[in-house]
């Protein structure tokens, strides 16, 4: 498990960090420390040398979510004005596709709706850390 203090150690320079796990907005005490656990985290990402951080609030349907970060991730390197734009745009890929291109069950928010942006996740052009 990786921890603020864990982080604060990072000299990162990433455009977003995507944190993939189950629940990455819950934190780990949950409840009503939820909210706490995730800007704790974020703010040590933030220290560290991110602008963006991408965390989901509950599990994820693997290929749901395999298709938004995608799909975000080439919006960004295409030049999308804002990561928000970006997840917007993979998240309405997803529910104007259900039914047609996805199964029918992608339309219900659980499938498009548990990532939460936090920061721009920009600084000019699009850098994967990494990569």
């Amino acid at each position: 498990m990786l921890t603020a203090s864990d982080i604060l150690d990072l000299r990162l320079d990433a455009d977003l960090v995507i944190l993939s796990a189950c629940n990455t907005a819950v934190g780990p005490a949950g409840g009503d420390l939820a909210g706490e656990g995730l800007t704790g985290l974020a703010r040590a990402f933030f220290y560290a040398g991110t602008r963006g951080v991408l965390a989901t609030h509950w599990s994820v349907d693997d290929l749901a979510a395999a298709i938004t970060i995608a799909d975000l991730l080439q919006r960004q390197e295409r030049g999308a004005p804002s990561s928000a734009a970006a997840l917007r745009s993979a998240q309405l890929l997803l529910l104007d596709g259900a039914g047609s291109r996805f199964a029918a069950e992608f339309a219900h928010p659980a499938w498009w709706a548990p990532f939460v942006l936090i920061g721009d996740g920009r600084r000019g052009g699009m850098r994967l850390a990494g990569g």
